[in-house]
């Protein structure tokens, strides 16, 4: 049996992701983004200890491979999770802030955002960043306790309750916050321009992508000097 035509007066919404689709992308991406730039991150690292060390004393460059990914399990599991949480709550916050037509403007889509990046700091960020913050303290003291990630779980609730997980939780919220309004915000206007055929696609993707995501990242960069300890900002 055919299908009667659409009326044009009433476009046909485009069906929402379920939760489950939006988490697998969602953490898909998060995993692809560390294995990709996780060997970036080990240059880094390791170039910022040479500069400490004396010359005889320098850490060797091991050839590119296994080596370089050493220790980024941990880091994939935890930003597939964090990925995951934000882009399910952003396309829950979207259908939300949606229209009738199923249609979401600017200042909505950056708002959608700001709610995941909340929700994002809620319930892996700040937790998270507690956790590790815990453990680098504790290994500073004479006799360590915590022997790991999944150790200091427990430790820390019968310890400190619930409360002992977010602390810093304005501040962080705060970053998180403005970095997925920042991202969802910008890749949603970039997309529309792209669709759009406004102008080149590969020119404006360089151009104002470079540009947007160069502000922000110097603008972060600033306030990790201006407050490294994060107790202000």
């Amino acid at each position: 049996m055919a299908s009667l035509p659409q009326d044009p007066s009433h476009p046909e919404k485009k069906k929402r992701p379920s939760a489950l689709r939006s988490i697998i992308a969602g953490s898909t991406a998060g995993a692809l983004e560390i294995a990709i730039t996780y060997p970036a991150e080990f240059a880094k690292t390791r170039t910022q200890l040479n500069r400490r060390l004396a010359e005889g004393r320098k850490l060797p460059w091991p050839p590119f491979g296994k080596q370089w990914y050493a220790g980024c399990t941990t880091l994939i599991i935890g930003n597939s999770a964090k990925a995951g949480i934000r882009f399910v709550a952003f396309d829950q916050y979207k259908s939300l802030l949606a229209d009738a037509d199923g249609k979401l403007s600017g200042p909505r889509t950056v708002l959608a955002g700001f709610g995941a990046g909340v929700t994002e700091s809620l319930l892996a960020v700040t937790p998270t960043e507690s956790i590790k913050t815990t453990l680098i303290d504790d290994r500073k003291s004479p006799n360590p306790r915590m022997r790991g990630f999944l150790h200091a779980v427990p430790i820390m609730a019968r310890e400190r309750g619930a409360r002992g997980f977010f602390q810093g939780f304005v501040p962080t919220t705060m970053r998180q916050a403005a970095n997925s309004a920042t991202r969802f915000g910008s890749y949603t206007f970039l997309k529309q321009m792209a669709e759009s055929g406004a102008l080149p696609r590969l020119a404006r993707l360089v151009l104002s992508g470079g540009i947007v995501f160069t502000m922000y990242e110097k603008g972060m960069d600033l306030m990790n000097r201006l407050d490294p300890d994060m107790e202000y900002i």
